[in-house]
């Protein structure tokens, strides 16, 4: 139709600025600020005839400074909750609100937006007689959209036409930098990707306890993450990107299984601005959450970001510590939705909380984070396990070792030594050797100043206490009614698998036993138990220091005495010589 006629009639507005902002950030064509895409939009809008209502859909929170940009632009921002089709449901709902209305003028509608999820409200549009205008990325709008639309128009050339210029998205990286500072009309797609990327190769390399990881590997492991494409291709593109930008550092490095060849090893530079300032904010911002979850189910946006800005070792700006919160709200590491506000009814507030079962949470916890910590607890508890039970001041590195290579391999078990050596965890001695005085015996013993040794105490010690409350009035408990008691106890972790190792730490040495026992309500089929092994001088101990009445079971077994030692304590020395280790 022509313009004058256009002119003369009404139209509405519809963005899901959720989907434009994704879309633009992964063809990676431009970085545009709110504020441009809000002005952009409207101006286009109007013509096609008066804008009699214009509204914006998305979890604001996530895109930091865009509302007030939409809100500017007489564009009404509408919240909705963080999740997979909100924005879709929300404004096909809204658009059905005005279409039912009795004084529905509106000719035109225009839905700035590209996903097949919308073809049903397009449909309802063309059918009550509506003009229907889809604005999308023609690369990922649905092919089926727009070809059910009246008109499709390309953002891209909205964007083009428009006499502001458009930067790429190369040049504007140091210019959005959350360390040089960002001001709400000037808010990279690009960063908050480059961010989450680093967070990612952060996680891989400390649960795997590597030093590197290979180019190839990385992409692979980025490709849970549709925020890095949808293909391998563009998954590498972003790796590309952060190697240029100085957040990777790579180099050749020969191919574990086949020499003649080589890999692109991919070193996270943690020295870059953008790097230390995530890996510094990020395991404060989960800690200070976690700490104000203890005694609220969830916490509000502002009192988390006061909290943070109140912390004196903390000397990031404001916009430094949002954009990472907002990164990890946008990882799904912080959960948010929108919480009844006491004082102001009208302006709800944004409630956080964290989503326990999420790696980078579990990344910054208390207790071990990744399988190497969980062999340190295990030597740690041999050494214990060794010297209370048989109450020997030393143990042999000849048996930890075997002990160790026999559950974990050669590799492994020799890494978990010297780790434990240079940290401090045990003290390396000589010791006499009866067997062959010419050849002292390496021995170790636990540093009880050490950190982790002290923690460890605390918790085996804890997890005693917890079954032997269990068993007060029965001689075995059932495992789940153990793990559920367990759940409440910070201690054992916040998530089931971590509460299960520290079940099989000790099952392993036998201080808790487990056996199939008759369920009394269903007696066909026996429930899994467990008991504490009483005859134990570990589990002994940890009763009696918290006072726990003696039993005739504490007294089944007398400790073993002090000049007992095993056998192979003190010989082969050649294998125990400390120079092995």
């Amino acid at each position: 139709m022509a313009e004058g006629l256009w002119r003369m009639s009404y139209c509405a507005l519809f963005v899901d600025y959720e989907n434009i902002a994704i879309s633009l950030a992964q063809t990676r064509q431009t970085v545009v600020p709110p504020s441009q895409i809000a002005r952009v939009l409207r101006e286009n809008a109007e013509k096609y005839g008066t804008l009699k209502l214009a509204r914006a859909f998305a979890d604001w929170d996530r895109f930091s400074g865009a509302a007030r940009a939409f809100a500017a632009e007489q564009i009404e921002p509408r919240f909705v909750l963080q999740g997979k089709n909100s924005a879709d449901m929300e404004l096909s709902l809204q658009v059905q609100e005005v279409l039912s209305e009795e004084n529905d003028s509106i000719d035109t509608y225009i839905l700035a937006a590209g996903d097949r999820d919308y073809m049903a409200i397009v449909n309802r549009l063309k059918r009550e007689g509506k003009y229907v205008v889809v604005w999308g990325i023609s690369s990922r709008a649905s092919t089926v959209l727009k070809a059910a639309a009246d008109e499709f128009v390309p953002i891209e050339e909205l964007l083009k036409a428009d006499n502001h210029t458009v930067l790429p998205a190369e040049e504007s990286l140091d210019e959005f930098s959350p360390s040089q500072g960002r001001g709400a009309d000037t808010v990279s797609y690009t960063t908050p990707v480059l961010a989450t990327l680093i967070l990612k190769a952060d996680m891989i390399l400390h649960t795997r306890a590597w030093n590197w990881v290979a180019f190839k590997t990385l992409c692979e492991e980025l490709a849970d993450d549709t925020t890095f494409g949808q293909t391998p291709a563009e998954r590498a593109w972003w790796v590309n990107l952060a190697v240029s930008e100085g957040i990777l550092k790579t180099e050749k490095r020969p191919h574990a299984r086949n020499p003649e060849a080589e890999v692109t090893a991919c070193y996270l530079n943690r020295e870059h601005p953008l790097a230390a300032a995530g890996l510094e904010l990020v395991p404060r911002i989960i800690q200070v959450l976690r700490e104000q979850l203890a005694s609220k189910p969830w916490v509000a946006y502002g009192l988390l970001d006061r909290t943070l800005a109140a912390d004196p070792n903390i000397t990031h700006s404001a916009v430094d510590r949002r954009f990472w919160i907002n990164t990890l709200i946008h990882m799904g590491a912080i959960i948010t939705e929108k919480k009844e506000n006491p004082n102001y009814p009208d302006r709800p507030v944004t409630g956080c909380r964290l989503n326990f079962e999420h790696p980078l949470v579990r990344r910054f916890r208390y207790g071990p984070s990744n399988p190497e910590e969980w062999i340190d607890y295990h030597l740690i508890l041999c050494v214990e396990h060794f010297t209370v039970n048989k109450d020997v001041p030393w143990m042999s590195m000849g048996q930890l070792r075997r002990v160790l290579e026999e559950r974990y391999g050669g590799d492994r078990m020799r890494a978990a030594i010297e780790r434990a050596i240079q940290s401090g965890i045990i003290i390396v001695n000589h010791y006499p050797n009866r067997s062959c005085p010419e050849r002292p015996t390496a021995g170790c013993h636990l540093n009880p100043e050490h950190p982790a040794v002290i923690s460890f105490r605390s918790t085996m010690g804890l997890l005693i206490r917890v079954l032997a409350e269990q068993l007060r009035y029965r001689p075995w408990a059932p495992l789940a009614n153990l793990e559920k008691a367990m759940s409440f106890h910070r201690e054992f972790g916040e998530t089931e698998e971590e509460r299960r190792a520290w079940l099989a730490l000790l099952m392993e040495q036998d201080i808790i036993l487990v056996d199939k026992r008759p369920d009394p309500q269903d007696p066909e089929y026996p429930t899994i138990a467990c008991r504490l092994s009483f005859a134990d001088r570990i589990v002994q101990l940890a009763l009696r220091v918290h006072g726990y009445a003696q039993t005739e079971e504490l007294a089944a077994e007398p400790p073993a005495a002090a000049d007992e030692f095993p056998e192979n304590h003190l010989s082969e020395c050649e294998e125990q010589n400390v120079k092995e280790v």
